[in-house]
């Protein structure tokens, strides 16, 4: 009710039908009747009583005509239907279907500007390109492991590995070359000379001297390292077993009193490779699937920015190689009480995630995978590839090294788990710069120069030799992100997916999970795409 009453102009109001009561409301409401009593209402009621009559007939009046207006429109519209049988009837149809025809091709032509729409959200330039690859399988142990693990075996593989590093140095003319044999003749007393060798054994004497013995295809000798001379025995600090070094110095008594020694080195730049296509490459390794601590949210946000980037687009849109550095799955039994740290206990399931990852990713995009310690290949250097009823996606599988070229840019893959050893035997090095480990691998032309610290396999050929330069170095095992060049070459440790271990966390390991490094081929541009922020 709009309006206010009396109580008996309530009680009144109470006794008429709704439709009335609303009526009078209304009435009395435009009247601006703020009180309304008994009579006021009575008053409206003898008003609506004399005006029905009236509105009635005019009521009545009006239904009639409208009536005759109907009958007439029947009328034309029966004329009406027969000229169209007659004359129109097709041309009309023939119109409705044209305009159907023309509704639906609009439709038709809205769906394909809404894919166009979709399609130019990103649009990959890397997917406008053939892919070029080579894997260098001379140079991988896949297919090609033929030791028995006898002494013979052994003694093939450092004779191997000695002849080819030894190949590597640079010849001084100036001064003679000479044997370990030719130490212990008296007709080379008090010469100058030098002499390339593997370090067998290392120690400091009572005076403080550092004696080395030291060893080629010829026999044993001694070289004696001053501690006099202070620049040369930090130097010395240095030298691990199973180096092969050129030592340069004087001959006394059958010894070589050291003056200076240099590891094989590289040369001096190694220039990149141009590349017309507009394509980069990304480096993982340590993803570790089935792991309690890895992050799986990784693999899931990597794969969307590569297909649906909502930043660094111009990234994702180059992306056309992605390159694994081993440690793809987290194994079972590779240490006491790792099932108390699985979430996926057997090895083929676990590799089954990262077969999911693989085909989550665009199929333009390459994917190169080499094994690590965690894999389900043997322990021991070199590794093979990762077997093909354990990884069954489109991935191509190498070795542990291996070389892949990829734009002419020649990478070597290596897991890196000889950077233990090297970590606890030099001085300098530690597992938060894991490039500096890197650098002394190169230097030394050899990814695990120190026997029996890390599993080594004795083929006849050791394929951790690096007697080819390349132009990229991809490691991992650290679960670190490092990176830097040397001499040109580019030094890339990838991190990893799976957070701190309680194994790490004791040991002090500070991992860096989720920064994936990135380099473009066309520009040699470096760059870490973090997984950690909101990229995809």
């Amino acid at each position: 009710m709009r309006c206010r009453y009396t109580l008996d102009g309530k009680k009144l109001l109470d006794t008429l039908k709704e439709e009335e009561r609303e009526k009078i409301d209304a009435l009395l409401y435009e009247r601006g009747v703020k009180f309304v009593k008994e009579d006021d209402i009575k008053r409206i009621l003898r008003e609506v009583d004399s005006a029905e009559p009236n509105e009635k007939n005019a009521e009545s009046g009006k239904n009639e005509a409208k009536e005759e207006e109907n009958e007439k429109n029947i009328e034309k519209g029966i004329k009406k239907n027969e000229e169209l049988k007659d004359n129109g009837w097709k041309a009309r149809s023939e119109e409705k279907q044209e305009k159907a025809k023309s509704e639906q091709q609009t439709a038709s032509e809205g769906e394909i500007k809404a894919i166009i729409k979709r399609e130019a959200y990103f649009k990959a330039i890397a997917k406008e390109y053939d892919a070029e690859f080579d894997i260098d399988e001379k140079r991988d142990v896949t297919n090609k492991s033929r030791t028995k693990g006898t002494i013979h075996d052994f003694v093939k593989l450092f004779q191997n590995r000695f002849q080819r590093i030894s190949s590597l140095f640079t010849r001084n003319s100036d001064v003679m070359e000479v044997k370990t044999y030719d130490l212990k003749k008296d007709k080379f007393d008090g010469e100058n000379v030098f002499i390339i060798a593997m370090v067998s054994d290392k120690r400091v004497s009572k005076n403080g001297n550092i004696i080395l013995d030291i060893e080629d295809l010829n026999g044993k000798a001694r070289a004696i390292i001053s501690a006099k001379n202070e620049n040369l025995f930090l130097k010395a600090e240095k030298l691990v077993y199973d180096t092969v070094a050129k030592f340069e110095g004087r001959i006394w008594k059958g010894m070589l009193m050291v003056e200076d020694f240099s590891l094989p080195g590289l040369p001096l730049k190694v220039e990149p490779p141009k590349v017309e296509k507009d394509v980069a490459v990304l480096y993982l390794s340590d993803l570790h699937f089935g792991s309690r601590y890895t992050i799986e949210g990784y693999a899931t946000r990597l794969a969307k920015w590569l297909k649906e980037p909502k930043v660094l687009k111009e990234m994702a849109s180059r992306v056309k190689y992605i390159v694994v550095a081993g440690d793809v799955i987290d194994g079972v039994g590779i240490y006491p009480g790792q099932e108390r740290e699985l979430i996926v206990k057997d090895a083929f399931k676990q590799y089954e995630l990262f077969d999911k990852f693989v085909e989550s990713i665009p199929d333009y995009i390459e994917v190169f995978v080499a094994p690590g310690n965690h894999d389900a290949v043997r322990r021991g250097e070199p590794m093979p590839a990762i077997p093909k009823d354990s990884i069954q996606s489109r991935a191509h599988r190498v070795g542990n090294p291996s070389y892949v070229t990829i734009e002419g840019y020649t990478h070597l893959m290596y897991h890196g788990t000889s950077f233990d050893s090297m970590i606890a035997s030099v001085p300098g090095l530690s597992y938060l710069k894991p490039e500096m480990v890197m650098k002394e691998l190169l230097e030394r032309r050899h990814l695990s120069p120190i026997y029996g610290t890390n599993p080594i396999i004795p083929e006849h050929v050791d394929y951790l030799v690096l007697d080819k330069v390349p132009h990229v170095f991809h490691t991992g095992h650290v679960h670190t992100n490092g990176q830097g060049k040397y001499r040109g070459i580019v030094m890339i440790n990838s991190g990893t997916f799976q957070g701190t271990t309680p194994f790490q966390k004791k040991l002090g390991h500070v991992p860096t999970p989720g920064k994936v490094p990135y380099l473009n081929l066309h520009n040699n541009e470096f760059k870490i795409v973090n997984l950690n922020e909101a990229i995809a």
